[in-house]
């Protein structure tokens, strides 16, 4: 059995303000530092083989942050796993509307959807299919990256291609800065999603709107 753990990033000045960040280098905040140190602590006493992420800074050092009580785990970093290009609107502040809509210069959902399927199909694949699931079988990879390319990843990857089903009381939400969505999957194929956004780390840090959202 496979878990595939998906985590956005922490949080960053761009998010507090409302800006798209996009495919800009915009680092850790503060505040969101500490809510990747709560992240931390939640693996604390949890076993991970391996950790990929983008190569953008915020998903590196979360990535980073997170591996904090796992030394001997390795990160590596993975382009396609990048946030949207939103390219001449990065560093503006948009409506919801704006951003949901076919902006000129922004990378499609479509490509979005390529990245997402090149990157299952490449790494996370061979990893489902050679799962014994067994005990000595079972292995974590998690994976650091962005709120838009996660939503294409889970909605359009896992359920629609893959045809995941969610859990019991599992429900599409917003992607919050540094929430866990959890999938398991086994040698045959068959996966589900057994939570969707959970921040119960976070206990009562402040949650703002990702600017780089997009409804799917």
């Amino acid at each position: 059995m496979i878990s595939i753990d998906l985590i956005r990033h922490g949080e960053t000045e761009f998010n507090i303000s409302g800006r798209v960040q996009g495919q800009l280098d915009i680092p850790l905040n503060q505040p969101g530092r500490f809510q990747c140190a709560l992240l931390a602590n939640r693996y604390k006493d949890i076993p991970i083989d391996s950790i990929y992420t983008s190569d953008l800074s915020r998903t590196h050092e979360t990535a980073t942050i997170l591996a904090a009580h796992h030394p001997n785990v390795t990160i590596t970093s993975d382009p396609r796993l990048r946030e949207r290009c939103f390219g001449p609107y990065q560093g503006q502040s948009l409506t919801r509307e704006q951003r949901h809509s076919h902006l000129k210069g922004v990378e499609s959902l479509e490509s979005m959807y390529a990245r997402c399927l090149q990157f299952y199909n490449d790494v996370l694949l061979p990893l489902i299919s050679s799962s014994s699931g067994g005990t000595n079988g079972d292995k974590r990879i998690v994976i650091v990256s962005h709120g838009a390319l996660l939503s294409v990843l889970i909605r359009q990857v896992l359920l629609n291609k893959y045809k995941y089903s969610l859990a019991p009381n599992v429900n599409p939400a917003s992607l919050i800065n540094t929430s866990v969505t959890r999938a398991v999957v086994n040698s045959n194929h068959k996966g589900t999603l057994v939570s969707w956004s959970d921040d119960s780390h976070l206990q009562t840090h402040g949650k703002v709107e990702n600017a780089d959202e997009i409804c799917l």
